[in-house]
C-alpha cells in the first residue's frame, strides 16, 4: 500500500496518460515516494468501472458524483476549497509539512494537529489537514510494516534527514512525538512511573513462560525488585499528596466570640454602598 493511494486513484482518473511512469513522476513532484507496480495496478483495477456517461467536471452530474464518492476521490476532483489549500499551505512548505506528517503518524487527529501546529505559529485549517491526510498521508490504510517499507524505499529524498524522527512518531506514539518536537514540556512523574510499571509487569509475565533456568530466576528477581521500587515511588507520591491535603484540613476560619462589633457600629455614618440617609427612609 502507499500513503497517497487515493491521490494515485485520482491521477488515474484525471490524467490523459496514466502510465506507471507518469503516475510516479506526479508523486515525486508532490514530494511522495514512487509507488510499486502492484499498488498502481490495484488502484487501476478499482477505477476501471467508470460510468459510461462519466462527466468528472460536471458537479451536477449525479451518476459521476456517486461514483467519485464511492471511490473516495470526490473532493479532489471537484477541487473544493480545502483541497485547493493543500499545495500552498502544506506541500509548498516542507518544514511545516514535516511537523504535520509526524503528528499524523503519531496518531493525532486533524483537529488536534491543527491545535498543535497553531502553537508553533503554523496555521492550517483542520479540514485541509484532513484532506491532506486522506490523499497524501493516509495513516488509516497503512500498517506499521507498510510504513517501514515506504520509508526504506523512499526515493523522493524529501525525508532522508528526518526518517528517524518519523520512526519515533510512528512507533512511540503521540506522547513521544510531542516531547521530541517541544510541543509538550510538562511531565507527570507518577504517570511515567506507572507506564514503566506496566511495561515491567508485561516483561515479567513473558519471562515466566521461559524454561526454568538460573537465568530465568535471575531475570524474575531483577524484575520483581524493579516493580517493588517503582511501586514504592508511586505510593510515596500518593502519601505526599495525602499529607498535603491533611495540612489543608487544619486551616479553619476562627470567629472571635468576644468583643464582636456590630456592623452598624463600624459604619455609623453609612457607606458608599448603603448610605445612612437611605436606611432612615
Amino acid at each position: 500500500m502507499h500513503p497517497a493511494y487515493f491521490f494515485i486513484k485520482y491521477l488515474l482518473v484525471a490524467l490523459p496518460d496514466s502510465s506507471e511512469e507518469i503516475i510516479n513522476d506526479n508523486l515525486l513532484l508532490n514530494g511522495m515516494a514512487t509507488a510499486e507496480v502492484h499498488v498502481i495496478d490495484k488502484a487501476r483495477t478499482e477505477v476501471a468501472n467508470i460510468p459510461a456517461d462519466f462527466s468528472p467536471w460536471d458537479k451536477s452530474h449525479s451518476p459521476t458524483k456517486k461514483w467519485l464518492s464511492a471511490q473516495k476521490i470526490g473532493s479532489i476532483v471537484e477541487q473544493d476549497e480545502y483541497v485547493r489549500l493543500i499545495d500552498s499551505s502544506i506541500i509548498a512548505r516542507p518544514r511545516d509539512r514535516e511537523v504535520l506528517e509526524k503528528l499524523l503518524l503519531a496518531g493525532l487527529g486533524p483537529k488536534e494537529v491543527c491545535y498543535r501546529l497553531a502553537s508553533l505559529d503554523i496555521h492550517i485549517p483542520d479540514t485541509t489537514i484532513s484532506a491532506y491526510k486522506h490523499y497524501f498521508w493516509n495513516t488509516d490504510i497503512m500498517s506499521l510494516s507498510q510504513w517501514a517499507d515506504y520509508f526504506k524505499n523512499d526515493d523522493s529524498n524529501r525525508l532522508s534527514v528526518t526518517k528517524n524522527m518519523y520512526s519515533v512518531a510512528l512507533h512511540a506514539g503521540p506522547e513521544a512525538a510531542l516531547l521530541r518536537m517541544g510541543l509538550k514540556k510538562q511531565l507527570d512523574s507518577k504517570v511515567i512511573m506507572q507506564d514503566i510499571q506496566k511495561e515491567l509487569y508485561a516483561t515479567f509475565l513473558e519471562t515466566k513462560t521461559l524454561p526454568l533456568s538460573d537465568k530465568k530466576v535471575s531475570m524474575l528477581t531483577d524484575l520483581a525488585r524493579g516493580l517493588a521500587k517503582i511501586d514504592e515511588r508511586v505510593q510515596a507520591g500518593d502519601s505526599a499528596l495525602l499529607d498535603t491535603l491533611k495540612k489543608f484540613e487544619k486551616f479553619k476560619i476562627l470567629t472571635p466570640q468576644d468583643n464582636m462589633k456590630k456592623i452598624g457600629d463600624l459604619a455609623k455614618k453609612g457607606t458608599t454602598t448603603y448610605r445612612s440617609d437611605r436606611s432612615k427612609s
